[in-house]
């Protein structure tokens, strides 16, 4: 439960410095990183806000264990 505040929190302060379109792209761009990294076996779930730069740099970490 505590994630899912830590990612309201983000996520609100996202829209509100970045205005509505720049800060929906890069929220989408932290979910589908939460996504890949998942699919790759990569949890990071219960490090709160300290996963979110490991979110968006997830295409560095798809190349790096692409044959993970």
């Amino acid at each position: 439960m505590k994630e899912y505040l830590v990612m309201l929190i983000v996520f609100m302060e996202t829209i509100f410095f970045y205005g509505w379109f720049v800060g929906s792209l890069i929220i989408a761009w932290i979910i589908i990183g939460r996504a890949a990294l998942h699919t790759k076996g990569v949890s990071l779930a219960h490090d709160g806000i300290a996963s979110y730069p490991f979110y968006l740099a997830w295409p560095f970490y798809l190349v790096k264990f692409k044959n993970v």
